[in-house]
């Protein structure tokens, strides 16, 4: 085909878009999940990461706790 289509792309791209049928909130949850998710990878899960966490985020603690909650982040 002479045009470049979705279904054309390499998984590694199509994986980097987000999708236009999400709604703005479902996109903005999206990334601030991805964000948060990969703090808490560096620093840890425990009180003490979360801590971390909160702080590089330049987030309170409770406001981190509750934006896990609702963006239902597990430990891993």
């Amino acid at each position: 085909s002479k045009y470049l289509t979705y279904s054309s792309l390499p998984e590694k791209l199509k994986s980097l878009s987000i999708l236009p049928s999400l709604s703005l909130q479902d996109q903005i949850d999206s990334y601030e999940r991805k964000i948060i998710i990969d703090a808490l990878e560096r620093h840890g899960y425990d009180l003490s990461g979360k801590e971390k966490t909160a702080q590089e985020l330049s987030i309170g603690l409770r406001t981190l706790y509750r934006k896990v909650e609702k963006l239902e982040i597990e430990s891993s």
